[in-house]
């Protein structure tokens, strides 16, 4: 049997050490034990790592010291890779994505036909 190498999503850290941030580290504490319980139990894995995506990417484009920016539908995160480790302190995280990146286009567009409709009227009127 061979070890399991599990992806972590790797959240950005959120700033604070209020009752919202103890709450979250509690749940994520609790998913990762989980999910280690099925892998142990259910699949008998011998071993297991849990690796961050953002590490994982660096890795995968051959580069132990990289800038990870990934861009989704609903924020981008970016984060630096450093001799291999993540330096979580300087993970950024804007919830500027793909879904906003398409609103603005879809907005720029809209006021481009608005203008040339207007020059048209203008021209023919």
């Amino acid at each position: 049997m061979h070890p399991i190498l599990a992806i972590d999503h790797g959240f950005t850290h959120l700033q604070g050490t209020g009752v919202g941030q103890q709450y979250t580290n509690a749940t994520i504490q609790k998913q990762k034990s989980t999910m280690l319980e099925i892998l142990y139990e259910s699949l008998s894995a011998p071993a297991t790592f849990i690796a961050p995506a953002p590490m994982l990417a660096s890795f995968g484009n051959g580069r132990q010291t990289s800038l990870i920016v990934d861009v989704g539908a609903g924020g981008t995160r970016v984060t630096p890779i450093v001799d291999g480790l993540i330096l979580n302190q300087a993970q950024r995280r804007n919830g500027r994505g793909g879904d906003w990146l398409a609103a603005v286009q879809e907005r720029a567009v809209g006021e481009m036909m608005m203008v040339k409709k207007n020059s048209e009227k203008k021209e023919g009127g």
